[in-house]
């Protein structure tokens, strides 16, 4: 067993992005959005809700992907992503922006309004048409009325100046625009869901796509063999079955295996979950 194999799995694991239904409605309908944006003077933006783990983060490397390739976009065009975090602020977001276009800077309250006007200048000349930030819930999560209000009263200011899409992503704590901004809402009306895999047809269909698209470990037990067990493992979450099953894949090419097993995934369920887990191990032996 080498090294260059468990990078391997452990590579096209990661790769693995699955367009089910729920994630492919958000990117055409984020694709349009901006494709909108780019036609009119009328702002487009909106916010997609989901839990931890269900897919923020690979819808949007997924359409950072789309974009050099993509016929509806002016060549050159580019989209930025940040994540707020907790007790964020608008210095927060404008640094994190202003770094990623390359500007070294420190944000001070007394310059706020100059590196905002600076900010959105350069997301013009840069042809960015379109800003993701993700972990949005941290703007309004607890008692923020104040500084939430403030916040996307800027992200308002900024879509207005620059031009370009906000679109905002956060778990089910994240406060409807609605709730916080009526004017952000108006320019960002578009809403999409994600959510928890069901045990259905669709979770079996899943587990599907990753033993087609794993070439160096068999997963096919996962869909044959293990389904209802990996939903009540990963209750439904993408993210937890990916670890789940880069653990599991690994502990079974060190015990010189092809196929994904039981055994396998008893130990990987520990490596994952550790001494403690919330619900006991059900890949022991019965």
């Amino acid at each position: 067993m080498s090294q260059k194999l468990i990078t391997a799995i452990t590579a096209e694991i990661n790769a693995t992005i699955v367009m089910h239904p729920a994630f492919r409605k958000a990117f055409d309908g984020i694709l349009k959005l901006i494709h909108l944006n780019s036609l009119s003077e009328v702002p487009f933006g909106g916010a997609v809700i989901a839990p931890s783990g269900c897919g923020k983060s690979s819808l949007i490397k997924c359409i950072k992907q789309h974009f050099p390739e993509s016929s509806l976009f002016q060549e050159g065009s580019s989209c930025l992503s940040v994540s707020a975090e907790a007790n964020t602020n608008i210095g927060h977001l404008v640094s994190k922006l202003m770094k990623q276009l390359g500007y070294q800077t420190i944000v001070r309250t007394s310059t706020l309004y100059e590196q905002s006007a600076l900010l959105a200048e350069a997301l013009k000349e840069r042809k960015v048409i379109a800003v993701f930030i993700d972990e949005s819930q941290h703007i309004s999560r607890g008692k923020r009325t104040l500084s939430a209000a403030a916040i996307t009263d800027w992200i308002k200011q900024l879509s207005d100046a620059s031009g370009v899409v906000i679109i905002m992503l956060g778990t089910r704590d994240f406060i409807p625009l609605a709730q916080s901004n009526d004017q952000l809402s108006s320019r960002a009306p578009a809403a999409f869901t994600m959510s928890e895999f069901q045990c259905d047809e669709m979770w079996q269909g899943l587990l599907k796509q990753f033993a087609e698209a794993v070439k160096s470990f068999d997963l096919t037990p996962t869909y044959k063999n293990f389904s209802k067990k990996l939903h009540k493992a990963t209750a439904g979450t993408p993210r937890t079955l990916k670890q789940l099953l880069i653990a599991s894949s690994i502990v079974g090419l060190q015990a010189g295996k092809k196929v994904l097993d039981q055994e396998s995934l008893k130990h990987g369920y520990d490596q994952v979950f550790g001494s403690t887990p919330q619900i006991g191990n059900m890949f022991n032996d019965e």
